[in-house]
């Protein structure tokens, strides 16, 4: 499903295809009860990355079906990975993905609202309100992505 971005109700075509005649309601109730076995999982995980010393936060958009209106909607999968192996860490890398309906503050807010360490990030001021002296608790240390900032040089340069 989500490797090959394939929608639920593609896969039961595919499935029809192959004389399996497999409901969108079945394979929805499965992704479903994966999901909720898996939540401790994940929560465990952001739990010990807002320990970390360096994060890599972002977030994607991704086409979310909205059967009432027939159409697609935009979403956003918001990314937080670890990899300290490069700085002697011992931990694996890895990534948690959250959904979010929108690319807000509040989100990444939520996804991030306890990290106090130095958080790798595009250009997105959304990212910069994690970084405030005023924060709760205290401030993230916000370091921006190199590449990020050499395209502003880059299109400077173009003109």
């Amino acid at each position: 499903k989500y490797a090959d971005h394939l929608p639920l109700y593609r896969q039961e075509q595919i499935f029809a295809r192959q004389g399996v005649n497999l409901e969108r309601g079945v394979m929805a109730g499965w992704t479903g009860h994966a999901a909720a076995r898996l939540k401790p999982l994940t929560e465990r995980m952001t739990e010990i990355m807002m320990g970390m010393d360096r994060l890599f936060a972002d977030e994607t958009t991704v086409k979310i079906l909205d059967p009432g209106a027939g159409k697609t909607r935009t979403g956003y999968f918001w990314g937080v990975a670890c990899d300290e192996g490069p700085y002697g860490g011992r931990a694996p890398p890895w990534v948690v993905y959250r959904y979010f309906p929108s690319r807000a503050h509040k989100h990444g807010g939520a996804l991030l609202g306890k990290y106090r360490g130095i958080l790798q990030v595009d250009g997105y001021e959304a990212y910069d309100k994690l970084g405030h002296p005023d924060r709760p608790g205290g401030p993230a240390t916000i370091a921006h992505c190199w590449a990020h900032v050499r395209r502003k040089f880059f299109d400077l340069n173009k003109g």
